[in-house]
């Protein structure tokens, strides 16, 4: 199972998606795009470690900030915090209402 998988399955019980840029399956950009469609207010932290990934520009998107790695885990707890913090989070519904795949 992978991420966008994933975030279906739980997209109500989903606070934040802290992703790599570059992964085997389905790379960062394109699991932020899955999951905008299935909830554009989730905040999102995009780790790349990657000099030209870093370069390349992010579409205008409040709820994502990219961040280069290595990162200290303070800073990774602080940044998630910020983004926790402007986001606004719907009203959950309960566990029998969550998106099943």
């Amino acid at each position: 199972m992978h991420g966008l998988e994933v975030a279906r399955a739980r997209i109500h019980s989903i606070d934040a998606v802290i992703t790599d840029s570059l992964m085997p399956r389905i790379g960062g950009r394109e699991l932020i795009a899955g999951i905008r469609a299935l909830r554009p207010e989730i905040p999102v932290l995009l780790l790349s470690g990657s000099i030209e990934d870093n370069a390349a520009p992010l579409p205008e998107d409040p709820a994502t900030l990219r961040l280069s790695k290595p990162i200290a885990p303070d800073r990774l707890r602080r940044e998630l915090r910020r983004v926790l913090s402007r986001s606004p989070q719907p009203a959950r519904p309960s566990a029998s209402q969550d998106v099943k795949s």
